[in-house]
C-alpha cells in the first residue's frame, strides 16, 4: 500500500499559483463533483482522506470511482451496508467500519487491495472500468453520466500509477470570474485547478 502520509511532495515555487490559499478541506453538498481526468488502471492506487457528511446506509453514493451501477466492471468506494465499502468488480469488500458523519478515514484502493487507516481489508486485484475516476460520486460507464453524488469532506486525494504520482489534489480557495471566493482542487502534478463540474458550490475549511 502507498499510504497518503508516505508520499513526499515538493511544492516548489516560481510561477504564480491559480488559487488564493490552501484550505483544510473541500466539502460537497451532494450536487458538486470533480473529474480527475484519470482512468484508474490495474496498476493505479487511489488514496483519499475523507469523511462522509451524512450517516449513509444505502449503496448508491460514492466518494470516488467509476463503473457500472450494479454489475462489473466497477471500482469505487461507496456506502453499502452503512460501512466503508469497496465495490470492486461485481462484489462488495466490506470494512466493518461504520459510516459516521464527519468522521475522517484514510482509504486506499488499488493493485494491493483495499486498505482503511492502514489496515488491509481485502487483497483482491482492482477492476478496471473504462471511465475517468470522479470525486464526490462516480462515473456511471453504462449510462455515461456522473452518478451517486455524495455529501463528503475531502482533505486530500492522490492517484499513483505504478509508483508514479499522477494526481495530487489539494483543497484550495480561489477568486472566480465574478470576484467571489470559491472552492476547488489544485493538482500539484499538472499544476491545474480542477473546478466543480456540478451545480451549487463547494464549501471549504479554513486556510492552512
Amino acid at each position: 500500500m502507498i499510504a497518503a502520509r508516505q508520499i513526499f511532495l515538493g511544492r516548489g515555487g516560481g510561477a504564480k499559483l491559480p488559487y488564493d490559499a490552501e484550505v483544510e478541506y473541500l466539502e460537497s453538498t451532494g450536487t458538486q463533483w470533480i473529474d480527475t481526468g484519470i482512468i484508474a488502471s490495474a496498476t493505479c492506487d487511489q488514496i483519499i482522506d475523507a469523511a462522509f457528511m451524512q450517516n449513509y446506509t444505502g449503496y448508491a453514493t460514492a466518494l470516488f470511482g467509476a463503473g457500472n451501477p450494479l454489475s462489473p466492471p466497477a471500482n469505487r468506494i461507496c456506502t453499502q451496508y452503512g460501512e466503508w465499502t469497496w465495490w470492486n468488480g461485481g462484489s462488495f469488500k466490506r470494512s466493518n467500519v461504520p459510516i459516521v458523519a464527519g468522521e475522517h478515514h484514510e482509504c486506499a484502493i488499488g493493485k494491493n487491495g483495499f486498505y482503511l487507516d492502514g489496515n488491509l481489508i481485502a487483497s483482491n486485484a482492482p477492476s478496471v472500468p473504462d471511465g475517468t475516476s470522479i470525486l464526490y460520486g462516480y462515473y456511471n460507464i453504462r449510462d455515461k453520466i456522473t452518478d451517486g453524488l455524495v455529501k463528503a469532506r475531502i482533505k486530500l486525494f492522490r492517484i499513483v500509477d505504478d509508483g508514479v504520482l499522477v494526481r495530487d489534489f489539494i483543497p484550495v480557495r480561489f477568486t472566480n470570474e465574478l470576484g467571489q471566493s470559491e472552492g476547488a482542487m489544485y493538482d500539484s502534478v499538472s499544476k491545474q485547478l480542477f473546478r466543480n463540474q456540478g451545480t451549487g458550490a463547494f464549501t471549504y475549511g479554513g486556510d492552512k
